[in-house]
């Protein structure tokens, strides 16, 4: 065998829609299941190589196999596609045999649901997770951001029904909690990307639930959209402690006094200060602090001190307070935004005030709008804070799984994955794919195992073996193609010849289904005998 017979070999493998360089995998989740006797047999579907090629526009063959693929599976949006895979799964037999569904929608829906089901169970979280990513971003036409460009929390742009939309992906165990950076999200919304007009005015997030189940591992996806609107629903997610109602809540406030105002009924009581007979107040407590001046971090006074009736002192107070300020505030929310009230330059407007959404009464209403909602300077005023930069002050949004599952803008969809359920599934689909198309596959995924084993292997008798064995797969395959398109060829002229006899307008359509739609069979012919000639050779 010479150099430019070995090139053309591989050509011919890279060229074929039905091999694209796959290997066999013995460990296929649906591969029948040892020592047990099936009446139909398994179909070995040629595999293709998992690879991060699926997320880029210019993937090259990997990317094209995925879109393939892709044109076959049913559903415009995430949640569709899924919904469609498991009714896929979940048919009966007589449903199949009943229904329409087609060769090439069989084969595309197994073949991607095998591909899936390795990238869960066989990887890592983080690898796995990157997959999913790239994977998704290639059936849904769309790209993966690399993580060394990315600027903002977005993981890949995919199509939805036309549009390009942000999605940010997370593979969790059940419960997990969603997290991100507080400045990165905070920049999708304020830094316009290159090319662009604007900035960016919304990001999904598709939480896949890892859940073990008897039948080997549930898929449950929960999709929720983050924009201005909703923001505060879910970043540090304050909220009403009770939808429509007012709240009081015990806060500690900066209060700032005289000896004068401690003479006035109405005003709140001052803990570690005490009232001596000569008028005098004076500071029992070095526990407490009471600082000179407006600020709470000045100058600190001892215990013992005498007030100055003509000094402004400022101390920290317990007030309950009610109404736009009664929000149930969790810690990640006062990480995020504890110094919202120094830094946001609100005027006269206290930030609780801004936040929270009011109805026409303006009254607490978590379906109401807020001051924020319609303020053009609202994430600028965000990069103010704290919490926004790369110092170590830079915070981290934390949603809680409990929290965006109740918010859900739709249901969640499930996708449940094992290798009884795909086998059953490659089982039950054998009348839509008939006989012969399964021995095409099963040939073929045979034929590169001993294309594989005869030029890689390493010891000469089980190279002469595998090499025998791609002949014999090579003539197989070979001759079940021939009689496929045989089969194919006869009752395509029949059906012909039957609509030409009844209806002579539709000649031309006829006509044109003359084409024989498997003419990459050719290149499967021509190869077979290119490899049947080699190896032969090469063994004699």
């Amino acid at each position: 065998m010479n150099l430019s017979q070995l090139e053309e070999i591989i050509n011919q493998l890279q060229k074929s829609p039905l091999s694209g360089l796959m290997s066999e995998r013995t460990d296929s989740p649906i591969q029948a299941k040892e020592g047990e006797e099936q009446a139909v047999p398994p179909i070995k579907f040629p595999k293709f190589e998992i690879s991060e090629m699926w997320g880029k526009k210019t993937g090259g063959e990997d990317r094209g196999i995925i879109e393939q693929l892709a044109e076959s599976l049913a559903g415009n949006t995430v949640q569709e596609k899924i919904t469609n895979l498991q009714s896929f799964l979940d048919a009966k037999t007589e449903e199949i045999n009943a229904g329409d569904v087609s060769l090439n929608e069989v084969i595309a829906n197994l073949m991607f649901l095998e591909v899936f089901a390795s990238v869960v169970f066989k990887f890592n979280a983080s690898v796995a997770g990157f997959l999913f990513e790239a994977l998704f971003a290639g059936v849904f036409s769309g790209y993966q951001i690399e993580a060394a460009e990315a600027d903002d929390p977005t993981d890949a742009v995919l199509n939805i029904s036309g549009t390009d939309v942000d999605y940010s992906f997370k593979l969790l165990a059940p419960g997990g909690v969603v997290k991100g950076s507080f400045t990165d999200l905070v920049n999708m919304f304020t830094v316009t990307p290159e090319g662009a007009s604007t900035p960016k005015n919304r990001i999904v997030y598709l939480v896949v639930e890892k859940v073990k189940v008897d039948e080997g591992l549930r898929l449950d996806f929960y999709e929720f959209e983050i924009n201005k609107d909703n923001w505060f629903d879910f970043i540090g997610h304050a909220q009403l402690g009770k939808e429509g109602a007012t709240k009081t809540v015990t806060e500690d406030v900066p209060v700032s006094f005289t000896t004068a105002d401690l003479e006035n009924p109405d005003f709140p009581k001052i803990s570690g200060l005490a009232k001596l007979k000569n008028g005098e107040i004076k500071v029992t407590s070095g526990k407490v602090v009471i600082a000179i001046g407006d600020d709470i971090a000045g100058e600190k006074l001892a215990k013992g001190t005498i007030l100055e009736p003509e000094q402004t002192y400022t101390t920290m107070i317990t007030k309950e307070v009610t109404g736009a300020a009664g929000i149930k505030r969790t810690k990640n929310f006062e990480k995020l935004y504890g110094s919202a009230a120094d830094k946001l330059d609100l005027g006269e407007m206290d930030f609780y005030t801004y936040i929270t959404k009011v109805n026409e009464k303006g009254e607490p209403d978590r379906n109401g709008r807020a001051p924020y909602q319609d303020d053009p300077k609202f994430f600028e005023r965000l990069t103010t804070l704290k919490s926004y930069g790369t110092g170590l002050g830079a915070g981290q949004f934390l949603i809680q799984a409990n929290h965006y599952k109740k918010r859900l803008s739709q249901n969640p969809v499930s996708l449940t994955l094992g290798r009884e359920r795909l086998f059953n599934a490659a089982t039950n689909y054998t009348q839509v794919i008939g006989k012969q198309v399964g021995d095409i596959f099963n040939a073929l995924s045979a034929l590169v195992g001993g294309v594989n084993g005869y030029f890689l292997s390493g010891d000469l008798d089980r190279r002469k073996q595998s090499g025998r064995t791609a002949v014999k797969k090579a003539e197989e395959l070979r001759d079940t193609t021939d009689e496929y398109i045989k089969k194919q060829e006869a009752e395509e002229k029949a059906d012909r010849e039957k609509q030409q006899r009844a209806n002579v307008q539709r000649r031309a359509a006829a006509a044109s289904a003359e084409e024989n739609p498997f003419q990459e069979s050719n290149q499967i012919d021509f190869l077979d005998k290119l490899i049947e000639q080699a190896i032969s050779k090469k063994l004699n």
